[in-house]
């Protein structure tokens, strides 16, 4: 089974398939139509309490935070 499934994984990457490559996780130019829960860390190492309508899911705080 293991070798299997190493032997799919092998040829999903051969093939190209790097997940999405439609959509960029780290463009916060586009809203979402409802604002959801920041994905941002704090100074305090604790979830942001923001909520954001940023595609992105990071607040105007933690913008800088996607995708790092």
């Amino acid at each position: 089974m293991k070798k299997l499934f190493f032997i799919l994984i092998i040829g999903l990457t051969s093939i190209g398939f790097s997940g999405c490559e439609k959509c960029d996780p780290c463009d916060c130019s586009t809203q979402l139509s409802t604002s959801v829960n920041c994905s941002g860390t704090t100074q305090a190492d604790s979830g942001c309490n923001n909520n954001t309508l940023n595609s992105c899911g990071y607040c105007y705080l933690h913008t800088e935070q996607c995708c790092n």
